[in-house]
């Protein structure tokens, strides 16, 4: 439950910032949210499975951010969530 809400508050977040960025920025944004999904593929590529705080600490970003991108990730397909515990 905590992992989704804490998923949510950083989608709620960034949405929010993003209806303040010029397009030049919005497209920074992407093209490095862009290189951080790379990462994280070669990443969990490597090593097979990972937490999300592993994941934070090897691209040295808040466990929230890496949160942000593996539910979007997994939205989109791009990797499968398999684990959620208490």
């Amino acid at each position: 439950m905590q992992m989704g809400q804490q998923m949510a508050g950083a989608v709620t977040e960034s949405a929010s910032m993003a209806s303040f960025a010029t397009p030049e920025v919005r497209g920074l944004f992407e093209e490095w949210a862009k290189a951080v999904e790379e990462e994280i593929v070669g990443f969990l590529k490597e090593k097979g499975s990972s937490e999300p705080s592993e994941i934070a600490a090897r691209l040295k970003i808040s466990e929230e951010s890496a949160l942000y991108f593996i539910g979007k990730m997994a939205r989109e397909n791009k990797l499968k969530v398999t684990g959620v515990s208490l």
